[in-house]
């Protein structure tokens, strides 16, 4: 007997290209931007790059809210209608970074039977939880169970890396993601913070350099320590940082065993809360996971 087949729901911070979403046929439920005096649908009403343009040119800072707990209902209930006997696996931003998982529980509870819809908390950000959508997605297609599903995806978030690099801790600060402590020694002698996503989905300091450069090989030091030289893919997201994202690229690649560099533009729900010029990184090694 085949299992049920599972339907992978996400959220716009996810950082996922539109081709990922169509060819995996994952279902990314938007958080909305508020701008100008203007609300968007993130990555439907408004796309990043007019984003960033119409950020640079204003005197004020977007917000964002996590998606209704009406928009996921829809989302679940479109879902098992068409397909009564499936199940849904929905996959999403660190709950202690945002209350987008509290809308999809109270999304689920709208359900009088429940039991066909799993919940689960990335403890992630950005690509750091999109890779983990992507690999759902695949197990999905190759008819995987949400119980296999969620013990791969355990397993791929404990061995990935994720570390993110900003100009300033002010928007992170401004949107309660780190304390007033951290902003103060971020703000010493040029000090860059090297901040990471801890074991229980928080945004936290891992360490600090002097400087970009500085920082990039605390970074790098992190890295060969928990790689060595094995071979490491390495996703680098940034909001509008090219030039730092090619340097973290360029000085990687000098002292790692880099089997493949990939970029993708962070998208509004995150940038707003990172600040324009911010990289992340995400690390891990193809053969933990065979």
């Amino acid at each position: 007997m085949l299992n049920p087949k599972v339907f992978i729901v996400t959220d716009s911070a996810a950082d996922l290209i539109p081709s990922e979403r169509m060819s995996n046929e994952i279902r990314v439920v938007p958080l909305t931007i508020f701008f100008d005096e203007q609300t968007y649908l993130d990555g439907e009403t408004i796309q990043a790059t007019g984003f960033y343009q119409q950020w640079k040119k204003s005197d004020i800072d977007p917000t964002t809210s996590p998606p209704s707990p009406d928009q996921f209902y829809h989302v679940y209930r479109e879902i098992l209608d068409k397909h009564p006997d499936s199940r849904i696996l929905s996959i999403h931003l660190s709950e202690n970074l945002s209350n987008t998982l509290r809308s999809a529980k109270l999304a689920k509870s709208m359900f009088s039977k429940n039991d066909r819809i799993q919940l689960y908390n990335s403890k992630s950000a950005s690509f750091g939880f999109g890779r983990l959508v992507l690999k759902a997605a695949a197990m999905a297609k190759s008819g995987s169970t949400i119980e296999e599903i969620v013990k791969s995806l355990d397993r791929v978030r404990e061995k990935q890396r994720f570390f993110l690099l900003v100009d300033s801790l002010d928007h992170l600060h401004r949107g309660g993601r780190i304390g007033s402590a951290s902003v103060v020694i971020g703000s010493i002698f040029n000090m860059k913070p090297i901040l990471t996503v801890d074991d229980d989905g928080k945004i936290a300091q891992f360490d600090k350099g002097n400087g970009r450069k500085g920082a990039i090989k605390k970074l790098i030091q992190s890295l060969l320590n928990t790689f060595g030289t094995r071979k490491i893919t390495l996703t680098i997201m940034h909001a509008e940082g090219l030039e730092f994202a090619e340097l973290i690229d360029e000085l990687c690649c000098a002292k790692l065993t880099i089997d493949h560099v990939s970029y993708r533009l962070v998208s509004p729900a995150i940038a707003t809360h990172v600040g324009i010029g911010a990289v992340a990184i995400l690390a891990r090694c193809e053969d933990d996971f065979k």
